[in-house]
């Protein structure tokens, strides 16, 4: 900014050069920023992922430490998958009986499965299976579609969590 000569009070304004360059400084701290958007934006969905998958495997162990014990071992002795339906925040939708398809709201499915007991978790200094000890398998998938446990899909990968499950009641 220069001011006249003539006139100590007034002064002329900015040159043509100093807003240029400074519009041209404003527009690189923009595209910057804006460059930055889509990094953003995969960081906030990978972490809503990871929430959504936690509030998954948390609701389903929960589910399995309500059931009686000896619902867990017709599960692990039949090889039975049981399959959950979640909506996009991670919150159960699946009802009872159990539906042949997804609800309408639905956003991941997951597939539990008790381990048999040559895969069940060893106790330390242990060298036998625990038979109140048994391990569920939990597979995680985004979308609707139940043939997703099965394929090999890279664009929408299965998710795997084990988590030990201990029997709470007094049944043998």
């Amino acid at each position: 900014m220069r001011c006249l000569k003539n006139h100590r009070l007034r002064c002329a304004g900015f040159t043509l050069a100093e807003a240029a360059i400074s519009v041209g400084i404003a527009a690189m701290v923009i595209v910057s920023i804006v460059g930055l958007l889509p990094f953003g934006l995969d960081t906030m969905h990978q972490s809503a992922l990871i929430s959504a998958d936690a509030r998954i495997v948390q609701a389903i162990i929960a589910s399995y430490q309500m059931k009686d014990w000896s619902e867990v071992l017709n599960q692990q002795t039949g090889a039975r998958n049981a399959d959950f339906y979640f909506d996009y925040q991670g919150m159960d939708l699946t009802t009872y009986p159990v539906q042949t398809s997804a609800p309408k709201d639905t956003s991941f499915i997951a597939r539990a499965q008790v381990t048999l007991d040559k895969d069940s978790p060893l106790m330390p200094g242990s060298t036998k299976p625990n038979t109140r000890l048994k391990q569920v398998v939990i597979k995680v998938v985004s979308g609707t579609d139940l043939k997703v446990f099965d394929n090999k899909d890279k664009k929408n990968p299965v998710r795997f969590y084990r988590m030990a499950l201990a029997q709470m009641d007094n049944t043998p």
